[in-house]
């Protein structure tokens, strides 16, 4: 579609890192350090690859959410916390660009993380396989977790119309 082609062509331009692109609480660990600084040690890195900046905090913020990690209510709260905490970060390392090139790597891998899975997603209606791994990995039954992720999607809705604002913006 050419919404799609206007977002792959936007995230090409993009400023480019290497991307972990699964980034979430089950895949990073803090190793605590007696010396002056903390680590964080990512595991999975299934997906690694060439992204724009900022798209591997959105599985950070959504994961975190769709997990029940954090409550819907704090989805904002949560977004803010991890978008300045990745800013900061990149400050630190040099890069003083427009944040809202990294906030836009950021909203639209939102679209990826919202509708990527819909089919793995669909078959935990069909198969007891995938039902069970799927009730497995939130801790819930599937029927809470398909109301819980339609009540994140609502949480979380903003994000989309973040998106088509900053892009008319930039335009």
């Amino acid at each position: 579609c050419e919404q799609s082609a206007t977002y792959f062509n936007v995230m090409t331009q993009l400023p480019q890192t290497i991307c972990h692109f699964d980034f979430f609480k089950r895949n990073l660990f803090l190793l605590e350090n007696n010396q002056l600084h903390d680590h964080t040690i990512a595991i999975d890195w299934a997906f690694i690859g060439s992204g724009c900046a900022g798209a591997d905090i959105n599985p950070l913020v959504i994961a975190s959410l769709a997990f029940f990690e954090v409550p819907l209510d704090k989805a904002r709260e949560l977004d803010q916390i991890v978008f300045n905490g990745y800013l900061e970060g990149l400050q630190q390392t040099g890069w003083h660009g427009d944040p809202r090139l990294i906030r836009m790597g950021y909203l639209i891998a939102n679209l990826r993380y919202t509708f990527g899975q819909i089919d793995g997603w669909m078959a935990g209606i069909f198969d007891n396989n995938v039902r069970s791994m799927i009730e497995q990995a939130f801790g819930h039954p599937i029927g809470e977790v398909f109301d819980y992720v339609a009540m994140l999607r609502n949480a979380t809705s903003y994000l989309d119309d973040e998106r088509e604002k900053l892009m008319s913006d930039l335009n």
